[in-house]
């Protein structure tokens, strides 16, 4: 028979009432019918044939199903067989198909074919997400339904037994060939995890089914994703970095021990990719399986009772060992994250060490907000106590559990130094910060030297920690030298040697910024001598400054300049409120003779060797943390403190600036502009002494960088030839040499505008001169519009009305400070940043008249873009800056009243002159400074009435409002005093009109106001001039 004709009797024998008898049923029950029925099944699969799932389920399901067993479990396998590979568009058939047939067959529970049809619809949830076109949403809820009542009707050892097999699936979708974070697929992944064991082991067994779900993943200690620990390493290097983590090295930690063994190698390996990805995969596997753990919810969704519906397990399941510590472990790897967040934005893949610290905030913010009071002090206590036992990074892990009242420790805990140390570092207590280096510093110097002190003077310090008095280390010292590491190379000394040098810096540290006025004159003279001592050890170790144990203790020791530099620094100002010691009084004229020179003097070199040595090393934590340091201390350097017997050769201030590093010459600026000025000042005599030679300008600081600024641009020009100025911006790609060419281009035009901003007179005018012949401005422009962020891009360039997004004010009228704790705004990269500020300074730089031609000659949609921009980014904090300059000086003005609408950016001034006033307005316009302001004298024909000089002064030379009005009032005032008295009134200004007189004698030539003639020839019947009196 065909298969039409058999599937015809199927239907006529399931039918009432041939079903009824028996010899119909025998034939249902029987091969032929079986056979029948797997076709069907694989029809109805396929969405083939749309009555035959119908016929199918009349068939099979039920308690009592009309086909034999062979059969239904051929039916169930067919129909399984069409999940798997889940593609096509047969799938949400196949799918329908298989949840109908696990719901009705609750009483074939026990058949291993029945298992299978469960197990392949788990795994269709995990492989196809919600919302996936394979699957509607209806069919995907109704499998996520079926396979957990299924499960839940299978027997207990075959819900075990589904149990491995669903972890197994798991483990494999997750961890094998990872190659990037997929944070959506571990959700999808992990999303009926839960379900699964809530149905699966109920609530008495979630930690053991737990337990089977988490135990191929890693944890503190366990070897995440095959054993790889390098993330961990990493922290702890960072931990080590920034005196964090002053711990001695006693063998008891095996990642520590890899990073004290590499502590010497300046090229030892650092945080890789591979390493990364599977450690932050199982990190946020184990946090989302938890987190939808904990969260399950005690009520059923059609539970009446809405206390019962909204209560979750969190509390319950955190009072299991189990899962509190599977939690905790979860803390100890989130601060893992944490700390790379921290310290390695530098890294090309930071992107990845945020995305997962944002999502591991997410996570355990939930966690921790659905945990009431004794889910809260379980965790606190049982993070205490490993803490104080394991020490380490655990410290670090309460930080989510700041409210719990901590255990008090134990004296001889292991781990209680290093509870001190995360304590103090982030403590709001400066008295508690500063009692815990004290501690950390004398275990850490009694671990390094412990033949310098006496065990019985280490406890009585110890017992007096209050007092913080570090006579005890100071007092070692000077009976045992060696143990400070005062000008000698220290990349290959001990660990604990190094170790305890950093603990008393930082300490000594602490001591100036919290109580350096109090300090007697001998710890001073101890800060002093180890700040110097210090630094010339660093100069003597910098072949090797990029090794941990040099970056560790080059940061302890550029952190104790900063704090003595800010302390002398601030030592007069204090000094008028609060008398000083007579030391520390002494310390800003010793300062100015000892140690500043010195200091400097090593500094600068070993910056020098540090830029030297950059241009082809990768970036790793070490470095960077010097690289860090270094830019912080740049800020409090002095060119000038060097002294001319040093500032010499590498030293020199034009060899210092041709190395181009940012930070550095931003500090190098007005030292720059102070030696150009008096290389004008030299050739101007030399060119005035002798008239008839030529003489060549001299090289002045802008010529340094011209060179360099030509390359970059010419590479830049080149990475955006394909993007049209004003119709597309280019997001360069943060990794690639392009950004790095357009960073470094950008940063150059902005020290270049910020050396332009320092010069005056005759200086600032050759610097105008340089700015337009190289056309610095035009180039700035041409490039930065194509490197706008793409939403600032599609606001500007859109001619609908809008806010401009506020987000990015700030980027354009102050310089991105990007070693600043707190990085560059999202939004924005640091190019895009940088090309918002070159916009800025290239309208409101030296380059402003260039920037207005260019504007005026550029294509229209390029000229609309600017435009836009400039009323909305630039024309706003540029007028503040003119209407606040000239508020802060108008008192240079004499006889001038100055009055400032800031609403309007109208500017009037009044100047009285022979007890006249004389008014002047400007009024900065909506997209100042692109178009020249409007200025308008009040009387048209008085003495101030000539201002389209004015204009032109403030609208093509870069004048400035307070300078126009004092050339002004010079002009006004000048003209007063040049023109002829009247003498019928006896005034120059007339006492009613102001104006001047300007009717002449013939005669005489004497001139006279118009008024005061005709009142004359009025009263005295004549035409006849007052003084030669002949006619007019």
């Amino acid at each position: 028979m065909s298969w039409q004709t058999v599937e015809w009797c199927l239907a006529v024998s399931a039918r009432h009432p041939a079903v009824t008898r028996a010899a119909a049923r025998r034939w249902l029950a029987g091969a032929g019918a079986g056979e029948a029925l797997v076709r069907l099944a694989e029809r109805a699969a396929a969405a083939r044939a749309p009555p035959a799932a119908p016929l199918l389920l009349a068939c099979v399901a039920g308690a009592r199903p009309l086909a034999g067993a062979a059969a239904l479990a051929r039916v169930l396998a067919a129909v399984g067989a069409a999940l798997a590979p889940p593609r096509g568009a047969a799938l949400d058939p196949a799918a329908a198909l298989a949840a109908r047939l696990v719901s009705d067959l609750h009483d074939h529970a026990h058949s291993d074919h029945y298992e299978r049809l469960v197990r392949d619809l788990f795994r269709l949830n995990i492989l196809v997400p919600r919302g996936d076109p394979r699957l509607s949403v209806d069919t995907w809820c109704e499998v996520r339904s079926s396979w957990q009542d299924g499960l839940a009707a299978m027997p207990r050892d075959a819900r075990q037994r589904a149990l491995q097999q669903a972890a197994s699936f798991i483990h494999d979708q997750l961890f094998l060939d990872i190659k990037d974070l997929d944070i959506s697929k571990i959700e999808n992944v992990v999303s009926p995890c839960a379900e699964l064991v809530w149905v699966g082991a109920g609530a008495e067994g979630a930690a053991d089914a737990s337990r089977l779900l988490l135990s191929r993943g890693g944890g503190a200690g366990g070897g995440a994703a095959g054993g790889a620990r390098g993330p961990e390493a990493a922290a702890l290097r960072l931990l080590c970095l920034s005196a964090r983590l002053c711990c001695p090295q006693r063998g008891e930690h095996a990642l520590l021990d890899a990073v004290v063994g590499s502590a010497s190698d300046p090229d030892a390996e650092d945080l890789t990719e591979a390493e990364l990805v599977p450690y932050v995969h199982d990190l946020l596997f184990r946090a989302v399986y938890l987190r939808t753990l904990f969260l399950h919810k005690i009520g059923s969704d059609d539970d009446e009772d809405e206390e019962s519906n909204s209560k979750t397990w969190c509390d319950t399941l955190l009072q299991d060992e189990y899962l509190r510590d599977e939690f905790c472990r979860v803390l100890y790897d989130y601060i893992v994250i944490y700390l790379l967040e921290e310290g390695y934005q530098f890294w090309s893949r930071y992107d990845l060490i945020r995305q997962a610290k944002q999502k591991m905030d997410s996570l355990l913010e939930d966690v921790i907000s659905a945990s009431g009071p004794s889910g809260r002090d379980s965790v606190a206590r049982a993070l205490d106590s490993r803490a104080l036992a394991a020490g380490y990074l655990w410290p670090l892990a309460r930080r989510w559990y700041p409210s719990a009242t901590p255990a008090p420790p134990a004296a001889d805990a292991p781990g209680l130094l290093h509870t001190l140390q995360a304590g103090g570092a982030g403590g709001a207590d400066a008295a508690a910060q500063y009692r815990a280096r004290y501690v950390v510093m004398l275990h850490s110097w009694h671990a390094a030297h412990a033949a310098s002190l006496e065990p019985a003077e280490l406890r009585r310090a110890l017992a007096d920690a209050a007092r913080c008095d570090p006579d005890l280390v100071i007092n070692a010292y000077y009976r045992h030298n060696h143990t400070m590491l005062y000008d000698r190379d220290i990349s290959d000394l001990p660990w604990n040697d190094v170790l305890s040098n950093v603990s008393v810096v930082e300490f000594l540290t602490a001591m100036v910024e919290t109580c350096g006025w109090e300090a007697p004159a001998h710890h001073w003279d101890f800060t002093t001598i180890t700040m110097c001592s210090l630094l010339s050890s660093l100069e003597k170790s910098k072949h090797k400054w990029s090794c941990s144990k040099v970056a560790m203790l080059a940061r302890a020791a550029l952190r104790l300049f900063a704090a003595v530099r800010g302390f002398v620094r601030d030592v007069r100002a204090r000094a008028l409120r609060q008398q000083p010691a007579p030391h520390v009084a002494d310390l800003m004229a010793e300062w100015t003779d000892i140690f500043a020179p010195d200091t400097h003097h090593n500094l600068f070199t070993i910056i020098l060797h540090v830029l030297e040595s950059c241009t082809t090393m990768e970036l790793t934590s070490s470095k960077n943390c010097v690289l860090e340091a270094l830019c912080s201390t740049v800020e409090l350097m002095e060119w000038e403190a060097l002294g001319k017997a040093r500032a010499t050769g590498p030293l020199a201030l034009a060899a210092l600036a041709r190395r181009l590093a940012a930070r550095l010459l931003r500090r190098l600026a007005a030292p720059l502009v102070l030696d150009d000025a008096e290389r004008l000042s030299l050739w101007s005599d030399d060119s005035s002494a002798d008239d008839d030679a030529e003489h060549e300008r001299p090289e002045f600081s802008l010529d340094y960088f011209h060179d360099t600024f030509t390359q970059l641009h010419e590479i830049v020009e080149a990475a955006l030839s394909t993007v049209v100025l004003g119709e597309a911006t280019c997001e360069l790609v943060t990794t690639s040499d392009s950004y790095s060419m357009a960073l470094g281009w950008l940063l150059l035009a902005e020290i270049i505008a910020s050396v332009c901003h320092l010069a005056r007179g005759d200086l600032y005018h050759h610097y105008l001169q340089i700015y337009r012949e190289r056309k610095y401005v035009e180039a700035v422009l041409e490039t930065a519009l194509r490197l706008l962020p793409a939403e600032l891009f599609a606001f500007a360039a859109s001619t609908a009305p809008a806010a401009p997004p506020p987000h990015y004010a700030s980027l354009f009228d102050a310089a991105p400070d990007f070693c600043a704790p707190e990085r560059a705004a999202e939004e924005a990269t640091e190019v895009a940043a940088l090309a918002c500020r070159g916009v800025f300074s290239a309208l409101c730089g030296p380059g402003a008249g260039g920037a207005r031609g260019w504007w005026g000659a550029a294509p229209g949609r390029a000229a609309r873009l600017l435009e836009r921009l400039v009323r909305a980014y630039v024309a706003p904090p540029a007028a503040r800056q003119q209407l606040r300059a000239l508020q802060q000086r108008a008192a240079e003005l004499a006889d001038v009243e100055v009055r400032i609408a800031w609403s309007s950016n109208e500017v009037t001034c009044l100047y009285t002159v022979e007890e006249r006033v004389i008014e002047l307005r400007v009024w900065l316009s909506p997209a100042h400074p692109l178009t020249p302001p409007r200025i308008a004298a009040a009387d048209e024909l008085g003495p101030g009435a000539n201002t389209h000089w004015v204009a032109l002064y403030l609208a093509y030379q870069n004048g400035t409002i307070l300078n126009a009005l004092k050339m002004w009032t010079q002009a006004v005032s000048a003209k007063v005093e040049s023109s002829p008295q009247c003498y019928i009134c006896y005034c120059r200004l007339h006492p009613n009109t102001g104006r001047l007189p300007r009717v002449p004698c013939h005669q005489c030539k004497n001139k006279f106001h118009n008024l005061c003639l005709r009142k004359w020839f009025a009263t005295s019947n004549k035409s006849n001039c007052p003084l030669c009196r002949s006619t007019f």
